[in-house]
């Protein structure tokens, strides 16, 4: 009687074990597939993207260039604006 019931143990563990390596051999057939239908995955494929310099950092983050303002009116070319002329001192009154 001891020894049938080490011998339904035994049965037991091998089918967990078979069941696992059935899992595994799934598992591993699905990544196979999966490797296999995605393009440019290959070992030889991936490669890191180059580095971005400063400058073109700083492009990528901007969507477009810069456009000059619509409202204002354009100016002269080869002219500029005169300078402001210097706001006149307070006096402190008493």
């Amino acid at each position: 009687m001891l020894r049938l019931a080490a011998l339904a143990e035994a049965v037991a563990d091998l089918r967990q074990v078979q069941q696992r390596a059935a899992q595994a051999a799934a598992a591993l057939r699905t990544a196979q597939h999966l490797h296999a239908a995605a393009p440019g995955t290959g070992p030889a494929q991936r490669r890191p993207p180059p580095a971005l310099s400063p400058a073109a950092l700083a492009d990528a983050s901007f969507p477009s260039p810069p456009r000059p303002d619509p409202a204002a009116p354009p100016a002269p070319a080869g002219r500029r604006p005169a300078p402001r002329a210097p706001a006149p001192a307070r006096r402190r009154g008493r």
